[in-house]
């Protein structure tokens, strides 16, 4: 390495260029950790207020505070995804429909019951 150092630093003297390096950590700078200040506190005060860490098991939307039905099963997707495959197992690709075992979301299942009748609701309307 000494050696590879003086070649190097004749290199540079004879082309008259020199190699520096520049602040490699961006992220180290007052003003980037100002921002990620902010962005914590921010995102800790939003928590605050929205605790998904409750002792309540249901399945919830952090940000609207909506509950889902029984029937979503989204926290489970990979559960479901695994089981679509073993399904898929030795069967012919033309043969095969996802119709069965889906991932439902809270999405998909918002709904108001009116007359008897399940109409899908967008739930930021509602606020």
């Amino acid at each position: 390495m000494p050696a590879c150092s003086t070649v190097n630093a004749a290199i540079q003297k004879l082309t008259e260029a020199d190699y520096v390096t520049s602040d490699q950590h961006k992220d180290a700078t007052p003003a980037r950790q100002s921002k990620d200040d902010k962005d914590t506190r921010s995102l800790l005060d939003y928590l605050q207020h929205r605790n998904p860490f409750e002792h309540d098991s249901s399945l919830q939307s952090i940000a609207t505070g909506v509950t889902a039905e029984s029937t979503v099963n989204a926290d489970k997707a990979k559960e479901v995804g695994s089981k679509i495959l073993q399904s898929m197992t030795g069967k012919n690709v033309s043969d095969f429909t996802f119709k069965k075992d889906t991932v439902v979301t809270m999405d998909s299942k918002s709904c108001a019951k009116v007359d008897g009748q399940s109409l899908p609701v967008d739930p930021q309307l509602l606020l």
